[in-house]
């Protein structure tokens, strides 16, 4: 047989280290499983979410607080009298207004911030909900 290409020795060299990864002792092996499992479940909800949250935020940071006193005035920066109505007259409008405008993008600008904000604290809490729970069962 023939030399083996380049691309052929990388894509050996991977598997090599994934085997590696897979083959070491019985808690890295779970601990690993479960940061896997937390980053992705947490990425798959983002996803999912993540529009939702779009549209909430614009919402909020666009809305006037028609709640608030006279007497709480002093604490906004911008006089409530200066400020801009609402463009959005509900939900469905600011959806509509953010697909006609944006696109998908709009729905999922600062998507990749978020998530790897948010990836650290995912795989922490399950090897620890994991390792916890399996300490309770052996007891």
């Amino acid at each position: 047989m023939g030399e083996a290409s380049e691309k052929e020795k990388q894509r050996n060299g991977i598997i090599c280290v994934l085997c590696c990864m897979m083959n070491v002792n019985r808690l890295t092996q779970g601990t690993f499983h479960y940061m896997t499992m937390g980053c992705l479940s947490k990425v798959i909800a983002s996803v999912t979410t993540y529009p939702y949250q779009v549209v909430k935020s614009r919402l909020q940071v666009s809305t006037r607080h028609p709640l608030l006193s006279s007497s709480l005035t002093h604490l906004i920066p911008i006089p409530i009298q200066q400020q801009k109505p609402c463009p959005y007259k509900g939900v469905l409008e600011c959806i509509y207004v953010t697909w006609k405008g944006e696109g998908v993008k709009g729905f999922y600008g600062g998507l990749v911030p978020n998530v790897l904000k948010v990836l650290p604290a995912a795989a922490i809490t399950f090897v620890a909900y994991e390792n916890i729970a399996k300490a309770f069962q052996k007891e």
